[in-house]
């Protein structure tokens, strides 16, 4: 019996795996899924359309414009996201 490492996995075995944590809507799997993510660029680069595919951005009704600090979703996110 041999054993396989995660960083051996071919990219769609990796974007299956992403999918599967992510779709189980668990809180500890989301968490595992980004976790992964942050292992290595790789890892980050096929995982950010699964993590950011459906994202909801909620805007209060604030009379004062956007600072820097505010909650929207940065620029760099917006190529993977699918669904709003």
């Amino acid at each position: 019996m041999s054993s396989c490492s995660i960083p051996t996995l071919n990219d769609d075995s990796l974007l299956r795996l992403f999918e599967q944590l992510k779709s189980t809507r668990r809180r500890a799997d989301t968490r595992t899924a980004i976790c992964l993510s942050c292992t290595c660029s790789r890892l980050r680069d096929l995982s950010m359309p699964v993590l950011f595919g459906q994202c909801r951005q909620f805007l209060g009704e604030s009379q004062e414009p956007f600072s820097k600090d505010s909650s929207v979703v940065p620029c760099t996110l917006w190529p993977h996201i699918r669904s709003r």
